[in-house]
Order: C-alpha cells, then sequence, then structure tokens
C-alpha cells in the first residue's frame, strides 16, 4: 500500500501538485491517442456511418422507413449492425497487437512506468471492443433521435416500433460486450465438429505478445480476417452486379452500414503497413485517385442504338398538334393553355408532383390534353415523367396498378405506388462499392452509381404497373409521346417534357426536352437532344435533371464523334423552381403564335415543395416584417466570417428561383389583355397558381401530426401522409389552389 501511494504522490518522494497530475492525464490522453491510431480506420468507419444516418434527414428517414416496415427489415438492420460492430472490433484489435511502433514511455520513473504499460495494455483491450460497442449504442442513440424530431408525426404503431429499436440496439451493445469479455470461457476447449464455431468467437489474438504481421497471427485468427475479406467482395460483387436488387432484398440501411463495415478489412492493413513500414502509402494512394481521375471518369449517360426521333419546334407543336383540331373559343372568351414548372426536391417533389397532376387527371380525363408544357427540375422531373407515362399507357381510362395488398386505380394512386420506393438503396449500392473502388483503377471499367438508379426508377415501374404495361421507363424519350407517322393532336395530345439539367462548363442550362428549340427561344440554353448522337431512356433524361451534388456524379455527355463536349448536373445548381424555363416558353408563344394573347389564356401552375418557401410573395412578406422589428431570418452569427459567403453563395440558387416565379407571375397578373368584345375592360394574361407544401404542416392534425418531408430518395409513410396532407382532401392546404385551378380549365 505504501509503494501505491508514493506513486500517486501522497506518501513520501517529491511533493507532487497540479501540474504533476496535470502532466500524469496528458500522458492517459497520448497513450488513448498511440492506441487508437492503429485502429484508426475502424473507428473513422463509425464516425462517419453513424453521422449520414444521424445528421441527415435522409439518414433519418431510413431509420423511420425501417421501424415501419416489418420484424424482416428491422432483423436485416440489427444484422447489419452486428456485423459492423464485430469488424470494427476485430480488426481494431488486430491492429494492435501487429502494430511495430514502439509503445510510449513518458517518465523515467519505474514506478510510473509499470502503471503506463497497465493502462497501455488495458486501452489495448478496452479500445477494440468499445469500438465494437458504439455501433450498437450509436444506433440506439440514433433512434432515441428519430423519436424526438419525429416521434409525435408517426402512428402508435410506429412509435412503439422505434421504442423497440431504440432498446434492441441498447441491449445489443450490453450483450456484444459480453459476448466479447466471455468468449473463451464458454469455448474453453475445442470440441469435435465445432472448430468453425470455435474460429468466430474465440478469434482474439494472444493479448500478451505482438505479431509482426497479418500472417503471423494464429490460424483461428487468419480464418476470420479471411472471412471478413470474402464478406466484403460478395458485397461488391451483388452491389455492382444487381444493386436493385440488393436493395430491395436488404434496404439502404443495411448497404450503408455493411458497406462501412466492409471498408475496414482494407483500409485497416494498409493503415498497418504505412505506420509499421514507415511508408506513404495513404499518400500515394491519394496521389493516384487524382492522376487516375484524368481517365477513370464512367459516368457517361446510358445512350440506346437509335438516333432521336424528329421533334417539332416550340410553336409548331402548339399550333400544329396542341391546337389543331381544338374548338374555337367564342367572341370574347380565350381558350386556357396550361404550362406548369415543377420544382426539385428528390422523392417528396416526384410525389407532390405526380399527386398534384394525377389527381387533376383522376378528376378531369381530358386535363393532359390541356396542358402544353412541363418544366422540370430534379424530383420535380421525374414526378412529370412518371405521370407523362401513365398518361401514355392509359389513353383511354384509368390506369391499374399493383398495390400493397390488392389491385388499384387512379393516375394519382399509381404514380404514389411509383415514387414511394426505395431509390436510395441502389444508388448507396452503386456509390459506395462499384464507383469507389472505380476512383483507384486508372481506366473505367465498373459500372456508373447514376445507372443504377435510373434502373431502380424502371424497376420501380414494372414492379407496380406489371411486365406487360404498354408504356416502360426505358422507353425511348423522343418517343415516348408517339410516333413521326402518327402525329399528335388535341385529340390524343400529352404534355411536353422540358427537364432542366446545369451544364459544368457554364453553368447554363441543359434542356432534354421532347421539342427542338433554338437559342433565342430557350435563352441561354442547350437542347441536348439535338446534341447527342443517339437517343435516350426516359429514364435517363429525367437523371440529367437529378444529379444531385456527390450523391450522383456528373454526367458525360457524347457529342457525334464520341468526343465529351459536356458535363451535366443537377437542373437546381441555376434554378430550382423550373420557372426560368417556363417563361421562355410562354415568351416563345406568346411571340411565334398569331394572336395568342387575344385567343388563348396561359394557366402558369408551379409546384414547390420546400416547406420554406413561403409562396410568391414571400419577399413581400419579409419586408413587412422587417419594417415591424421582426429579425427572425437574420442568419447566425457564429463562424460569420467563413460561413457567410458560402451561406450566401448557396442560398443565391433559391434565390434566383424565387425571383423567376415573381416574374412568371407579374407577366401574367400585370400583362393587360383587351378583348375585342369588351376593349374597355382589360383582364390579366393569364393566371398564376402555386401548389407547395406548407409550415403551419407541422401542426397537430387528427391523430398523426403531420412531417416535413426531408430531401432525398427514400420517404417513410410519415413523410407521404404529410405530402397527401398538402394535396389531398378538402381542409388540405392547396385546396384553394385546386379550386383555383378548376375555375381557370372552364
Amino acid at each position: 500500500m505504501a509503494g501505491i501511494q508514493r506513486i500517486r504522490g501522497t506518501s513520501g518522494g517529491p511533493p507532487r501538485g497540479f501540474l504533476w497530475w496535470m502532466a500524469r492525464r496528458w500522458d492517459a490522453v497520448q497513450d488513448l491517442w498511440w492506441t487508437l491510431k492503429p485502429a484508426r480506420f475502424s473507428l473513422l468507419t463509425v464516425i462517419v456511418g453513424i453521422l449520414a444516418l444521424i445528421a441527415s434527414g435522409q439518414g433519418r428517414e431510413v431509420l423511420l422507413a425501417t421501424a415501419e416496415g416489418d420484424w424482416i427489415d428491422s432483423a436485416m438492420l440489427f444484422v447489419a449492425v452486428l456485423i459492423w460492430a464485430t469488424f470494427a472490433w476485430f480488426w481494431a484489435r488486430v491492429a494492435l497487437q501487429i502494430d511495430a511502433r514502439a509503445k510510449p514511455v513518458h517518465t523515467d520513473d519505474p514506478a510510473e512506468q509499470i502503471t503506463g504499460a497497465c493502462r497501455l495494455h488495458a486501452l489495448e483491450k478496452a479500445v477494440p471492443r468499445l469500438l465494437g460497442v458504439s455501433a450498437f449504442v450509436l444506433l440506439a442513440i440514433a433512434y432515441a433521435i428519430v423519436l424526438w424530431l419525429d416521434g409525435e408525426a408517426v402512428t402508435p404503431k410506429t412509435r412503439m416500433r422505434l421504442w423497440a429499436l431504440m432498446a434492441a440496439f441498447a441491449i445489443g451493445a450490453a450483450a456484444f460486450h459480453w459476448a466479447i469479455r466471455v468468449r473463451r470461457e464458454v469455448l474453453p476447449e475445442r470440441r469435435p465438429g465445432m472448430r468453425l464455431v470455435e474460429s468466430l468467437f474465440a478469434v482474439e489474438p494472444d493479448a500478451t505478445r505482438g505479431y509482426s504481421g497479418f500472417l503471423a497471427l494464429p490460424s483461428n485468427a487468419r480464418l476470420y480476417l479471411g472471412l471478413t475479406i470474402a464478406a466484403a467482395i460478395l458485397a461488391f460483387t451483388a452491389a455492382t452486379l444487381w444493386p436493385v436488387a440488393m436493395a430491395r432484398a436488404v434496404g439502404p440501411g443495411f448497404i450503408l452500414i455493411v458497406a462501412a463495415a466492409t471498408l475496414i478489412p482494407f483500409g485497416t492493413p494498409l493503415v498497418s503497413l504505412s505506420r509499421n513500414r514507415d511508408l506513404p502509402i495513404l499518400t500515394v494512394i491519394a496521389l493516384l485517385v487524382v492522376l487516375f481521375s484524368l481517365w477513370n471518369n464512367n459516368h457517361e449517360v446510358r445512350l440506346l442504338d437509335r438516333e432521336p426521333a424528329p421533334r417539332s419546334n416550340i410553336q409548331s407543336a402548339f399550333q400544329d398538334q396542341w391546337a389543331q383540331g381544338r374548338p374555337m373559343p367564342a367572341e370574347g372568351q380565350r381558350s386556357p393553355v396550361l404550362i406548369v414548372a415543377t420544382a426539385g426536391g428528390a422523392s417528396r417533389a416526384a410525389y407532390l408532383t405526380a399527386t398534384v397532376l394525377g389527381m387533376m387527371q383522376d378528376e378531369n380525363p381530358a386535363f393532359a390534353r390541356q396542358v402544353f408544357a412541363i418544366s422540370g427540375v430534379s424530383g420535380g422531373s421525374l414526378g412529370a415523367a412518371v405521370f407523362q407515362a401513365l398518361v401514355a399507357a392509359s389513353p383511354d381510362g384509368s390506369p391499374m396498378c399493383q398495390g400493397p395488398d390488392r389491385q388499384e386505380s387512379g393516375f394519382a394512386r399509381c404514380a404514389q405506388l411509383i415514387l414511394q420506393q426505395d431509390f436510395l438503396g441502389p444508388t448507396l449500392a452503386g456509390l459506395l462499392y462499384p464507383d469507389l473502388v472505380q476512383r483507384f483503377l486508372p481506366f473505367p471499367l465498373l459500372p456508373d452509381r447514376a445507372a443504377a438508379i435510373e434502373r431502380a426508377w424502371e424497376d420501380a415501374w414494372v414492379w407496380v404497373m406489371g411486365s406487360e404495361a404498354p408504356v416502360r421507363l426505358t422507353d425511348a424519350f423522343t418517343e415516348i409521346r408517339g410516333r413521326p407517322e402518327a402525329p399528335l393532336t388535341s385529340a390524343n395530345w400529352m404534355p411536353l417534357l422540358f427537364l432542366n439539367g446545369t451544364s459544368v462548363a457554364t453553368g447554363s442550362r441543359i434542356i432534354a426536352s421532347q421539342a427542338q428549340f433554338e437559342g433565342h427561344e430557350l435563352p441561354d440554353s442547350l437542347d441536348m437532344m439535338g446534341l447527342l448522337p443517339r437517343d435516350v431512356r426516359l429514364s435517363t433524361a429525367v437523371d440529367m435533371s437529378t444529379r444531385f451534388p456527390y450523391v450522383e456524379p456528373a454526367g458525360v455527355l457524347p457529342g457525334a464523334k464520341g468526343k465529351p463536349w459536356d458535363r451535366i448536373v443537377d437542373g437546381g445548381y441555376f434554378e430550382n423552381f423550373g420557372a426560368t424555363t417556363a417563361f421562355d416558353i410562354l415568351r416563345t408563344l406568346r411571340s411565334g403564335v398569331k394572336e395568342f394573347d387575344h385567343r388563348y389564356r396561359p394557366i402558369v401552375v408551379q409546384i414547390s415543395n420546400d416547406s420554406g418557401y413561403q409562396g410568391v410573395d414571400s419577399e413581400e412578406e419579409r419586408w413587412r416584417r422587417i419594417k415591424k422589428g421582426d429579425n427572425r431570418d437574420a442568419p447566425e452569427n457564429y463562424l460569420h466570417e467563413t460561413k457567410d459567403p458560402l451561406l450566401a453563395f448557396v442560398e443565391t440558387r433559391g434565390a434566383r428561383g424565387r425571383y423567376a416565379v415573381k416574374a412568371l407571375e407579374r407577366t401574367l397578373v400585370e400583362t393587360e389583355v383587351r378583348l375585342r368584345a369588351n376593349e374597355a375592360q382589360p383582364e390579366p394574361l393569364g393566371v398564376f397558381i402555386e401548389f407547395r407544401i406548407f409550415n403551419e404542416a407541422k401542426e397537430q392534425s387528427g391523430e398523426i401530426a403531420a412531417k416535413d418531408p426531408p430531401l432525398g430518395w427514400r420517404l417513410s409513410q410519415a413523410a407521404r401522409i404529410a405530402i397527401d396532407k398538402q394535396a389531398l382532401g378538402a381542409d388540405a392546404n392547396n385546396a384553394e389552389s385546386f379550386v383555383k385551378l378548376r375555375a381557370a380549365m372552364h
């Protein structure tokens, strides 16, 4: 006891005050850092993986959707976390056992050296265990956050499942820690027929000795190393060859977590080799990634084997097709012509767009024939394309589709069933496996993750509409509305799609359009279908508009001679509302169609999905609030020197969209038209109607509170309920917009 007291400075020896105590605490911190460095790849995957689930709305949406599913979904997520925890623990343990660096010695005092050695030994055992346990603990915390943020927006059944999953992962953390502690006691001796089981459980190398490398480890440890590498290769193969089927089988949460786990068997050896041999291996790999990027771009857009079909220009499509055979309006009357602009926002935008358009088509079978064009951005483009495909597949009636447990019908309902499918899982499978590995290869060999999400849309269509549907999302973009030998008229008209992307080279619009156009018609924009050597699928045309930063890559656009002429990214980079292109279409019709203003009444429908957008008069409302001293919109002060330029740059995109919406609305409302029958009473040029998600949706409404849908490619049931509340029913927030639209069309 006296010896221990002297070490602690409480008996004998020189006085040991606060500075000595702080030095010893700093020694403990250094020992912890020394222990973490060989295992840092396990630590990094745990941190990054859990941040992806907790810090993003889409990650929390994945966890919520898992709770809404059946028990198999929850079991698969638990299995994924078990794999993750086991990989993190075992590889961290092995990395420490083969670490060749000398252990730190902080003092010449023999007693303190003994204390430090004991502390290091304890840390070498504790740190890998804590890394494994942390996977379960952090999932339990993630579900606690989902309960806190979204618990009031889900059904009681889902809320109970969230509690159950949080408890299951907390119990799993304790069980995992217990299993690691007692595994040698459970299997103390080899038994016949149990060698593989013992190898899986008793895998810890001898903690009393170091090893010169991975091959010097005991045979059972080498066996488990081989199994983890084989599992990683198996996951890579499945994600590369069958990303859609893999995502449908296991879900995006499983894919994300297992991807984090399967990175460990490849990253840890590189870290250990670099550390033990004093070689800059990781630096060399990083430099090779930069060098290989000159040649390994695998993101060329998918092309069909035929040229685009002939397309009419905007004026001809209107005069010779849309207006052909349409009754002339009575004296003093104007025929309504609809132009739709739909904003970006991934699945929530697609779901809202298709729901609004589908509801109008269900109510009025002639609705689609009155819509001249739809300008879409990102998710809004997907919703518009699904609506057009449903109209093409069911020209004479309501479409039939397969619901969860029965046949259903209707344009809105069928579109919802298609768009509520998981599009995030295939994208993650492509991103975290083939596309990630491709970055380390000198030439393009592996599939593009953009193709994975396109195939996910195509698969969702077949899953809901059936394999016998006359139209698919794999059909040629320029032919889905009809072939030239069967020209469209007012009797069989289908809306033109203008799907907006953004040029990497110039920042201008690149538009996938079913009508050809010149630069003076849609200024400072390029007609993509006029520049590609071959046609594309409808799904690929949509994807030209939905390439959200880093989730999807920039698409390489090949020219006539095979050389790329540009790369295309999400249309929201330029303007996220689609209003600029809608404005240009309206201006082209007004200038190119004879007496357009006197014969036609343009109705522009703007569909937005951002709950932070307060409508076309939002800036006027803000001005009034500021005059009253309301500063709720003022930016936060933290890190303002660093943050403000970036924040202003990002917010400019939304401001440009709001400006385009306002310019469009003012053109329609403030431009006066004097009809010959009543020239003394001018009337507005047209009608502007908005559909949007309201902040008021967060208030309680009935049994379930509405949820603010996140931005992403997976929608939970709670998010779909929130969107439905915006569009469905007489008391929906957009009810007045529906009434206004019905009145304007007659």
